[in-house]
């Protein structure tokens, strides 16, 4: 899941049963409570789930509503890694070199806007203050955007332990792409998707988007229908929410420019009428999957669980959000980091936790 900004629904409704975030009361997280779940985690020795964000992208995209840096330099991206390692530091301390990482998740931002070289070091330092004995066989995703890889950078990953891929392709119609200041042509997802496929990663994951401006129900269904053609494992479908006020990028976007409420609403049910007659399971509002998809075999054996990054088939794991806006969930206690970037390297430079806001979890 991404980061979401505070006064932002961090987890979309769930599954009965299932714990899910609310809604923050910007409520300032609590330091020593934090402490005291690291030691219960750490005491019962659980398995950890790593989200490690990496926010910086090369150009806004208007929709987005993360966290996130746009820099033009990526030598600025250096800073931010040497804080992060600092962070890596300093929750690491907290636990048991024992508690093994059972999920690793890069995000962002586009984690591929970083160097061959940092991805690396920054595997590397991982690899030194965790237990990453499982690579390659934990399930080790990335977040990548078709127009920052290439053949080399997807070799790259697989080499790292990765082995699957969270791609956001919102629509590949050129008249939305200009709208939301995200030109990609066709060929760059077929490549990348390729390559995917030669490298054998075992799991592609895509992103579309309804309600985007200037997208009509004739190109939403073009959209699935290119990306249905690769059939990835999992597709999941957002909304756009178009809240200027809070994000400003988005007041690039002409509201008028924007689909009617019906029209999003048909396009939503075509979407799944297409996917369940694809044979693609749904999981929860938006996420749909192939009956082998780990998540889909999970929800077939009652083990699906909700953690602060998303959907899990894994149980009893503790989930450590490391970098700007990322989220944490650890010993039944839910927080986020700071958004604001000097905010963050300000706990970090002084070895604190970067946490601001405490979340509360409730269960459905």
């Amino acid at each position: 899941m991404h980061a979401a900004l505070p006064g932002q629904t961090a987890a979309s409704p769930g599954l009965p049963g299932m714990p899910r975030l609310r809604r923050p009361a910007l409520q300032l997280a609590d330091h020593l409570a934090i402490r005291r779940a690291f030691k219960a985690s750490r005491l019962a020795v659980r398995p950890l789930a790593l989200n490690i964000q990496l926010p910086f992208c090369a150009n806004p995209c208007f929709f987005c509503n993360r966290c996130r840096i746009i820099a033009k330099d990526r030598s600025k991206a250096n800073d931010y890694l040497r804080l992060l390692g600092t962070e890596i530091q300093t929750v690491s301390k907290q636990l048991d070199p024992c508690q093994q990482v059972r999920q690793l998740r890069l995000g962002g931002g586009t984690p591929t806007f970083f160097s061959h070289r940092a991805l690396t070091q920054l595997m590397q330092l991982l690899q030194r203050h965790f237990n990453l004995s499982a690579l390659p066989d934990i399930d080790a995703s990335v977040a990548i955007d078709p127009r920052e890889v290439d053949w080399a950078t997807l070799d790259l990953l697989r080499g790292l332990g990765f082995n699957r891929l969270s791609i956001m392709q919102p629509s590949l119609d050129p008249r939305v792409q200009t709208a939301i200041n995200r030109l990609q042509g066709d060929h760059q997802l077929a490549e990348c998707l390729t390559a995917a496929r030669t490298l054998r990663f075992h799991s592609i994951g895509i992103d579309i988007m309804a309600g985007l401006p200037e997208q009509s129900l004739h190109s939403f269904r073009q959209t699935l229908d290119s990306i249905l053609a690769w059939r990835p494992e999992r597709i999941r479908l957002t909304r756009y929410h178009h809240q200027p006020q809070r994000y400003p990028t988005q007041q690039r976007i002409n509201r008028d420019s924007l689909p009617c409420a019906g029209d999003i609403a048909t396009a939503q049910t075509w979407l799944e009428h297409q996917l369940r007659a694809a044979g693609y399971q749904r999981l929860q509002a938006g996420l749909f999957v192939l009956p082998q998809d780990p998540l889909a075999m999970a929800a077939e054996d009652n083990n699906l669980h909700r953690t602060a990054a998303g959907l899990s088939g894994l149980s009893n794991c503790d989930d450590i959000g490391m970098g700007l806006g990322a989220i944490s969930q650890v010993s039944g206690l839910a927080w986020q980091n700071a958004c604001q970037l000097a905010s963050w390297q300000q706990r970090v430079a002084r070895s604190q936790f970067a946490a601001q806001y405490q979340l509360p979890t409730e269960v459905d």
